[in-house]
C-alpha cells in the first residue's frame, strides 16, 4: 500500500517525515491510516481546486466583560 504520511514517525529500524510518500505493507499502512499518520497516496489532496475563490474568515468576537 503507498501511503503519504501526516505527521513525522520513527522507531529504531524506521523513520518517516512528514510529506514523505512510501511503499508499506497493506496491514500497516491501513492501521496508519485509521490511526491518523497517514493517508492512502492516491486519495486526492486537500488543497484548493486551481481558479477556487478563496474565502476570507471572520475575525473572532471580543469576550465579553462581567
Amino acid at each position: 500500500m503507498r501511503v503519504r504520511f501526516l505527521r513525522d514517525i520513527a522507531a529504531f529500524d524506521f523513520g518517516y517525515s512528514t510529506g514523505q510518500v512510501e511503499d508499506v505493507d497493506d496491514a500497516l499502512g491501513r492501521a496508519w491510516c485509521a490511526s491518523g499518520v497517514a493517508t492512502p497516496a492516491d486519495a486526492p489532496e486537500l488543497a484548493m481546486a486551481p481558479g477556487a475563490q478563496e474565502r476570507a474568515m471572520r475575525p473572532r468576537a471580543k469576550a465579553r466583560k462581567a
